[in-house]
């Protein structure tokens, strides 16, 4: 088999990236500065590294940054309290709540104070209600990220037979739903699921979100497939995704390797969602 197609995100990045630099343009000259609030718990290597990434982002588009940091062991008021000054502060147009949050923090209460307004990226329940119903034009990043990813690389999703790998409310049930929203078969495993070889044999479209290092390998996956690895493990010093890439690779029609994948893509999406919102807030 000849060569896959390496699917880098830099590229369709790049050009979503000019074209919200003027549209963020236009809007602060109509309503004044864009403005976004990020706030985090402790300085994990993968917050950190991600943190970087939505800087580097949000940097070129034009849009100004606000950062809180709090320890780890901070609870669950401290939080509150800062998304309640962000939710009631007019030069703020949106909010990011690095994930995840320490297993002490009541996550689910932390997310729901949040205005949905304000939320790039999709985490609080009215927003997610309205993604999973059809009827929002914000969508989790990484998964709308995936999605971005093989339009740009002409990817046909339309009657394709894809499996998910990974149920998380933030990657993998999103990009399920945006898969069939976009007319796919689809497919959600994950860790426990039995026989997952036969589902991913059976896959024209692999989507690896489930955190587990090289979990998909060449065994797995049929010839032709087209692999969308979300997966950012780090392993001995080095980021590694969900999918063992020197194996599939022999067999995939169409792969993205990790990093410089996916990655560069979603600090994109939530730029795009945050225009979304700045631009309904007109």
């Amino acid at each position: 088999m000849t060569r896959p197609t390496l699917m880098l995100g830099r590229a369709p990045a790049d050009r979503l990236i000019d074209e919200l630099r003027r549209g963020f343009e236009e809007l602060s000259a109509n309503s004044g500065p864009v403005t976004m609030q990020t706030i985090k718990c402790g300085e994990s290597a993968a917050v950190a590294g991600y943190e970087k990434a939505v800087r580097r982002t949000f940097r070129r588009v034009g849009v100004t940054l606000r950062g809180s940091t709090f320890p780890y062991e901070v609870d669950d008021e401290p939080l509150i309290e800062e998304i309640d000054r962000a939710n009631d502060d007019p030069s703020t147009q949106g909010v990011l709540l690095f994930e995840p949050l320490p297993p002490h923090v009541n996550a689910e209460l932390v997310k729901s104070r949040l205005s949905p307004d304000k939320d790039v990226d999709c985490v609080t329940p009215r927003r997610l209600g309205d993604f999973y119903s059809g009827q929002s034009d914000v969508a989790p990043a990484t998964a709308a990220a995936v999605i971005q990813m093989l339009d740009h690389h002409a990817i046909a999703i339309e009657g394709k037979r894809a499996v998910v790998v990974g149920r998380s409310s933030v990657v993998g049930r999103p990009a399920a739903l945006l898969l069939t929203f976009r007319n796919a078969t689809v497919t959600v495993c994950h860790t426990r699921t039995l026989a997952l070889d036969e589902e991913l044999r059976r896959a024209e479209i692999i989507v690896a979100a489930a955190g587990v290092p090289e979990l998909v390998t060449s065994d797995h996956v049929s010839e032709g497939v087209v692999v969308v690895d979300v997966g950012t493990n780090y392993v001995e010093g080095r980021v590694v995704g969900d999918v063992h890439f020197e194996g599939v690779s022999k067999k995939a029609k169409a792969i993205t390797p990790v990093p410089r994948g996916v990655g560069p893509l979603t600090t994109v999406m939530l730029a795009r969602n945050l225009f979304n919102l700045a631009s309904a807030g007109e």
